[in-house]
């Protein structure tokens, strides 16, 4: 059990690795996208980590319990078991015992640990952000935001007429083919928000709203006004500039305890999401359930001319049970929640017993070894 528990540990750290190598290319993208630091992008990589765990586990389960059978298969070591007396069902108490334990696992961290991590990166990402826009951490850049774009270009020394610069560009859509383009030397927080307002502070400022189609009917929405100050204070909605939902508008960043709850409220705001993603972490759980019955069963089918085939097809087989649970939930979208899982517990049930009653008949090649001489 140690051995296949170490072997497991190890493959989940090659999934792990090769994913977040995959992942690379939208962490990066993301960083650049919110202004992000080293920091955060080291803390981005280490929260996206627990998205594959769901997935690698039974995979890592289905490998390590296949390379233990089979070396204990052929190291004879069955040969002594059978001979003392030992069936295959002397290995049901120690494949169940994994097979509980993996289902642990991937509902604590599929569960509970991946949610919370998809929230914390949104939070990071949105600290990120805020503190490139209020702080001028990134200048140089142009703020893509909600409701307009702002470019803030890099610090120049003091000219001998400051007054004629503008620093600080900003364009806002008003209406359908207006904009307010304003200009302004610098601008400057006084503190963080408070209650979704951000006061800015901006000096030397010019502003004027342009109709951009030069058209009769959107003239009477787009006065030409043009205006100029030398110091202006204004106050801007954090939420029109950087948009944060809450953690309850996705279903995937809430915990499976949170769904359960929100499942038996009264009025559950997506209660066809929450149940597809509550029945979709079920499905990946109940594969750890089969992951250890179906490498029992392929280590009986592996043979001399079969090595090399049946850990492949074995693997392919548990991505074959994923894609149907997925189909069955996208499937079952308008059922109740207990029906859909219901049906997951009574698929995974089903081939659990044939995969043992395949064991179980085929149970000389379990003992007897197939790649050399018995």
């Amino acid at each position: 059990m140690l051995d296949v528990t170490r072997f497991t540990g190890l493959i989940m750290l090659l999934i792990e690795a090769l994913f977040l190598s995959e992942r690379f290319p939208m962490v990066f993208r993301d960083v650049l996208r919110n202004h992000a630091g080293l920091r955060e992008a080291c803390l981005i990589f280490f929260l996206t980590a627990p998205q594959i765990f769901d997935l690698a586990l039974p995979i890592a389960c289905l490998v390590a319990v296949y390379r233990a059978v089979l070396q204990m298969r052929e190291g004879r070591e069955f040969l002594v078991m059978g001979a003392a007396g030992m069936g295959p069902s002397g290995l049901l108490a120690p494949c169940a015992s994994l097979a509980f334990a993996a289902a642990i696992m991937s509902f604590l961290v599929a569960g509970i640990v991946n949610p919370l991590a998809l929230y914390a990166q949104r939070v990071v990402l949105f600290n990120a952000e805020s503190l490139a826009l209020t702080g001028g951490a990134a200048t140089g850049q142009f703020y893509i935001l909600k409701k307009g774009v702002v470019f803030g270009p890099a610090a120049h020394e003091k000219t001998v007429f400051p007054g004629q610069k503008r620093h600080l560009f900003i364009y806002e859509p008003r209406g359908d083919s207006c904009v307010k383009i304003v200009l302004a030397g610098s601008a400057r927080s006084t503190g963080r928000e408070t209650g979704g307002i951000l006061p800015l502070f901006f000096d030397n400022v010019s502003w004027r709203i342009f109709d951009i189609e030069r058209n009769a009917v959107a003239s009477a929405f787009c006065p030409a006004e043009a205006e100029s100050f030398i110091t202006a204070d204004r106050r801007i909605r954090l939420a029109d500039l950087l948009s944060f939902e809450p953690r309850g508008f996705d279903g995937s960043e809430l915990t499976s305890p949170e769904l359960l709850y929100a499942s038996a409220g009264s009025e559950p705001p997506d209660l066809t999401g929450q149940n597809r993603i509550l029945a979709g972490r079920l499905g990946r759980m109940l594969l750890c359930m089969i992951a250890p019955a179906l490498a029992c069963a392929a280590v009986c089918l592996s043979s001399r001319h079969m090595q090399y085939v049946a850990l492949p097809l074995a693997c392919g087989g548990l991505m074959l049970l994923d894609l149907s649970s997925e189909w069955l939930i996208h499937a079952g979208v308008s059922l109740h929640e207990g029906e859909v899982m219901g049906a997951l517990l009574l698929v995974t049930g089903l081939g659990c017993g044939f995969l043992i009653f395949l064991t179980w008949r085929l149970q000389n090649a379990l003992f007897r070894p197939q790649f050399g001489r018995a």
